[in-house]
């Protein structure tokens, strides 16, 4: 099972390279996040090809498949989410 994942991420960053417009959208997204983030490691939940982690530094990037760029093999469910004010 392990080959079929690299073989998926290997086509997954082929697609990335592959597609600028791609690149350019999610460029956007990383750097918005990377703007708001404080310093320390950053959890990210669907790390997929790691190019968060490439960007950033400090990720601990998750995903659902087993990957080498990915910490931590797990699935999150929420079935509620409720908004907790600090006070």
């Amino acid at each position: 099972m392990g080959a079929i994942i690299d073989t998926r991420l290997r086509n997954y960053r082929a697609i990335w390279q592959r597609k600028l417009a791609l690149r350019v959208i999610y460029n956007d997204f990383y750097d918005r996040i990377t703007a708001t983030c404080v310093p320390g490691a950053t959890i990210e939940i669907g790390g997929g090809g790691g190019n968060l982690k490439e960007r950033l530094g400090d990720v601990i990037a998750t995903d659902i498949q087993f990957a080498r760029v990915a910490r931590c093999c797990c699935r999150c469910a929420v079935s509620s989410v409720r908004a907790v004010q600090r006070r």
